[in-house]
Order: structure tokens, then sequence, then C-alpha cells
């Protein structure tokens, strides 16, 4: 889990913190999955994993998607290039 310290560190304590980011003991809440978000008109996107939810002013839609949606989805709406990534499918 990421923590946010409340008191401050010297630059060295920084530093080692940013060398150690990605050791096995950090567990990031986005780490097993895909994460995106965008804004597209009055919409907000949210994909989290295979979970859609779009948000309006007068509703909250939320779907599961199949891989290829996904991928479609990333493409047309979030205007990202995913083919180039090595996902585990």
């Amino acid at each position: 889990m990421t923590t946010i310290p409340l008191k401050s560190k010297s630059e060295n304590e920084i530093l080692i913190d940013i060398e150690k980011r990605f050791e096995n003991k950090n567990i990031y809440p986005f780490q097993n999955s895909l994460r995106f978000s965008k804004v597209i008109g009055n919409e907000f996107y949210f994909l989290k994993g295979n979970r859609l939810r779009i948000l309006s002013e007068s509703q909250i839609v939320e779907k599961s998607l199949s891989l290829n949606e996904i991928y479609n989805l990333i493409a047309r709406k979030f205007n990202f290039n995913l083919t180039d990534l090595n996902i585990e499918q």
C-alpha cells in the first residue's frame, strides 16, 4: 500500500525511497489491471479492469466488458493504442 509520509525527509531518504519504489513489497491499487479515465462531453468514463462506469448528470451506467470490448473502448474513446503493449490475455 502506498503511504503519504507526514514527516519531512532528507533528500537522501527521498532518493532511497524512489530507488525502492518498484520492489515487491509495494502493492499499488492499479498494478493488476488497466485503469483509464476521461471526460468526454458531459460524461466521465472510468475503466478499471473489465468494469466500465460512465457517469453523467442524469445517470450512472456500469457494465462488464470482454477483452475485445476493452481494446475497442480504449482505442475509440480514450484514443490510446495498446497494440505495442505485451498484455496477458
